[in-house]
């Protein structure tokens, strides 16, 4: 198990002025299970989610539909609450999805 936790930055508005004020700060926090912590420990802003994947597959003995599972999963979490960004590389042609061949 792994905690990720972040200070969340602060939204506009009179509630985010009088925090800032007084020193509040809003914590993100979010528990990964094991498979979840494989995903963050593999993250390292070179490799694709499909090489993650690969390695989530590898390493917890899922079969591939359920390892990409996890991979959209853990990406989706993650992002939604600031934690990661996704970047998509610029390629010559159509991308592929995490899914495709």
């Amino acid at each position: 198990m792994l905690q990720i936790k972040k200070t969340a930055p602060h939204k506009r508005g009179f509630g985010s002025i009088l925090a800032r004020r007084l020193g509040f700060e809003r914590q993100v926090r979010v528990n990964l299970d094991a498979d979840g912590t494989v995903f963050w420990r593999e993250i390292d802003g070179r490799r694709s989610l499909r090489d993650i994947e690969a390695v989530i597959r590898q390493r917890t003995g899922k079969d591939q539909k359920e390892s990409e599972k996890a991979t959209i999963l853990f990406t989706r979490l993650l992002m939604l609450r600031h934690l990661i960004y996704l970047t998509i590389p610029q390629r010559g042609g159509g991308g592929h999805n995490l899914g495709d061949p």
